[in-house]
């Protein structure tokens, strides 16, 4: 009887852990859908889709500088793949050495994972 409830209580968790997972893809391409339709842009990864998709989810602080942590782990939702993330690491690692403002980082950093995001899209 203890086996029977602690096989049922572990396929309870591995449900609702794949639930939340395909609720945050879900939520990831809804928050790509809504950003092109407010920007009037068409419904793919481009520059200012990218930046709204991070204002949307606060992964962007009130200065304007990027949230490097909670931006990976957004990304983390629709891969497991720890090199691609690692590759949108190092794109906003080396962007905030930068001289410049944190909007002008922001965008450099989004522009540099373009790329990778493309590859993202391509998988789902």
């Amino acid at each position: 009887m203890k086996i029977f409830i602690f096989i049922a209580c572990a396929l309870t968790i591995a449900t609702m852990a794949y639930t939340a997972d395909v609720q945050n893809a879900q939520k990831f391409y809804t928050d790509l859908t809504t950003c092109a339709n407010e920007l009037g842009l068409p419904n793919e990864f481009s520059l200012h889709v990218v930046k709204c998709m991070f204002e949307k989810n606060s992964l962007i602080d009130e200065q304007g500088a990027m949230k490097k942590d909670e931006i990976l782990r957004y990304f983390g939702y629709m891969t497991s793949d720890q090199r691609q993330l690692q590759r949108i690491a190092s794109c906003i690692d080396h962007e905030t050495r930068v001289e410049e403002n944190n909007d002008q980082k922001t965008l450099a950093a989004i522009q540099c994972s373009l790329f990778k995001l493309a590859i993202l899209e391509k998988q789902y």
